[in-house]
């Protein structure tokens, strides 16, 4: 345990030396092998193949120069799939697709939800459980099959068995309609945000994410770190992009974390974007 707290310091300061415009700290990650670390991300990234999506139209959409959904109360709060006594477990894309959807209940319906990302796991045949998967697939349960909630299946961070539920108030699915993808102009994307909800991403992910602490991450994509993460893009300024977290409330920013715009960074664009809606995808949010 104190050769990991070393060699995690040591990381830690090395950070704080090199990207200047973040802090880096000491955290859960830092009582963890390096093999257990990666447990907690996706083993690599790939594009989506296999998408049921709505493609946008090259719009132009005036939006402002900054916008962020929390002040809006539009936000679901902070998880956490680091659970204390699990293994590790790489679901951050299940998290990610389900932060979007819980968005878009609190955007179309102002219907709080708290979604299961564990069903999500033993459901999602197309994704790999706690070995990694993609948002897309994720979001094509909630699009053929919907999705219960938090309460009806909790998560515990394991692989299992897809279980079959009866169709109780506490049971009961909650599905979407489709998503949209993107596409890779990472300058469209506020409006697109702006205009339509939360956008799930990936993103090349390591060490650094998760040692960060605070501050405006700003970072070479060779540095970024060998595995993939996803998220959720809640709001941005003309610098800066604020993404959702998965890795609990103590983790960065209160479980957010910010990283710089315009740049592509750990390149998020290249992993499809995606927004999902749940009836009409044309139709405009009034947040």
């Amino acid at each position: 345990m104190i050769r990991l707290y070393e060699k995690a310091k040591k990381e830690v300061d090395e950070f704080n030396k090199k990207y200047q415009g973040a802090t880096f700290a000491i955290n859960k990650f830092s009582f963890m092998s390096e093999n257990e670390r990666k447990k907690h991300l996706n083993p690599s990234l790939s594009i989506p193949t296999s998408l049921k999506f709505v493609t946008f139209e090259d719009e132009n959409i005036t939006a402002p120069e900054s916008f962020d959904y929390r002040k809006s109360g539009k936000i679901t709060p902070v998880k956490d799939q680091t659970l204390s006594g699990t293994s590790g477990c790489g679901s951050c894309f299940a998290f990610a697709a389900t932060g979007a959807v819980e968005s878009q209940y609190l955007l179309k319906q102002n219907l709080e939800l708290d979604l299961s990302e564990e069903y999500l796991l033993e459901c999602d045949t197309a994704d790999a459980e706690c070995g990694g998967g993609l948002e897309n697939n994720s979001l094509n349960v909630y699009v053929n099959n919907g999705v219960p909630s938090e309460a009806c299946i909790p998560y515990t961070g394991t692989n299992g068995k897809c279980p079959d539920i009866a169709d109780t108030e506490v049971c009961k699915k909650y599905k979407i309609g489709g998503y949209k993808t993107l596409g890779d102009d990472e300058d469209k994307y506020p409006g697109m945000l702006f205009k339509y909800g939360p956008i799930a991403i990936g993103m090349n992910a390591g060490a650094p994410l998760q040692f960060y602490h605070n501050g405006v991450l700003d970072i070479p994509l060779k540095e970024c770190g060998d595995g993939g993460h996803a998220v959720l893009l809640v709001g941005y300024t003309k610098d800066y992009w604020i993404a959702k977290n998965s890795w609990g409330a103590k983790h960065g920013e209160n479980g957010y974390f910010r990283f710089k715009r315009g740049v592509n960074f750990c390149n998020f664009a290249k992993y499809d974007p995606m927004i999902p809606y749940l009836s009409d995808p044309t139709s405009v949010l009034v947040s």
